[in-house]
């Protein structure tokens, strides 16, 4: 775990993590490590960086990560630093329902819906939460009821951010 930490503690917080990210596409045997600090690092600006990694290396590489799926879903209900939790759902969001072992459809869609209707979480965590229930709702065709439900509900109130999301997913999902 060494190497991912003195990578992550070099220079400047964006350009660190972007160097981190090339390096781990480098060196993909050190995925492991860079998931250890995001999931057990108590160190919050490690766990900061290392969480946009793993957000950056979803986005590339969105199946080097699946074999830590059942970890991130557990450190999502109990995030020990906000970065955490944005990361790991902006990278949730942006996987296809059918990339995620049906095992974890249930745990997976009742967390990104208590995180949507939860008032108190951060926006861009409830966006990004509100992304991965809409992107199930095509295997689960009664979740469109209940996502309708807690947006239609939070949308009069929530942020601008909130407002627009929630909207869009309102006008795609089916009837």
């Amino acid at each position: 775990m060494v190497k991912v930490q003195n990578w992550l503690a070099e220079g400047n917080y964006r350009a660190d993590a972007d160097r981190v990210l090339q390096r781990v596409l480098d060196a993909p045997e050190h995925v492991g490590e860079l998931m250890q600090i995001v999931l057990e690092g108590s160190d919050a600006a490690q766990v900061n960086r290392a969480s946009m990694v793993v957000g950056n290396l979803g986005r590339i590489q969105p199946g080097w990560l699946t074999p830590y799926l059942d970890a991130m879903l557990e450190a999502l209900d109990q995030p020990r630093f906000p970065s955490v939790g944005r990361n790991l759902l902006r990278y949730l969001s942006e996987l296809p329902s059918d990339a995620i072992p049906e095992r974890l459809h249930g745990k997976l869609v009742d967390l990104a819906l208590r995180i949507t209707d939860d008032p108190e979480a951060a926006v861009a965590n409830r966006v990004f939460a509100m992304q991965v229930v809409a992107n199930f709702c095509d295997l689960y065709p009664d979740l469109a009821g209940e996502l309708r439900a807690c947006l239609t509900h939070h949308i009069p109130n929530g942020s601008p951010g909130f407002r627009s999301r929630g909207r869009k997913i309102l006008s795609s999902l089916p009837e």
